[in-house]
């Protein structure tokens, strides 16, 4: 069993972890493809996922905050459903590098896209993690 604050710490380490995972394998296709059209569609790769998981983490660190009991299941830094989502992601990611006919342009600037946007995301949950009393006591009043 672990503390909240370990849950958030645990949240960091994956979503840093997830996010250099494929920031690393994006960035090695990417050399080849360098220019103003690979950076476009890095951004607007970057953007949406970028809100989306700022959200995601947000709601997550809220959760977390809220959890009935100091000390908890260390698996407990996601939903059984966020699981599932990994699950899918990683599984499509994989599916998706394996295919020729996919592109190494496409894995590229997507993977980088993505990649930033994951670790963005456990950046923000190293920065609760910094502040976390002052953030946990503002998010156990907080709504989902």
């Amino acid at each position: 069993m672990v503390s909240r604050r370990a849950l958030i710490g645990i949240s960091a380490l994956v979503w840093l972890w997830a996010g250099y995972s494929v920031l690393r394998i994006g960035v090695a296709e990417y050399s080849p493809f360098v220019g103003p059209v690979a950076f476009a569609l890095t951004a607007l790769v970057f953007a949406p996922f970028f809100a989306m998981f700022q959200k995601l983490a947000r709601k997550n660190r809220v959760r977390i905050s809220n959890m009935p009991t100091e000390r908890n299941n260390p698996l407990t830094f996601f939903t059984v459903r966020s699981y599932v989502i990994i699950a899918f992601m990683m599984t499509l990611g994989i599916v998706l590098r394996s295919i020729p006919a996919v592109p190494r342009f496409f894995i590229a600037f997507f993977y980088v896209g993505l990649g930033s946007a994951l670790f963005l995301a456990g950046v923000s949950y190293v920065m609760y993690l910094v502040r976390f009393r002052r953030y946990a006591e503002a998010d156990t009043r907080a709504a989902f």
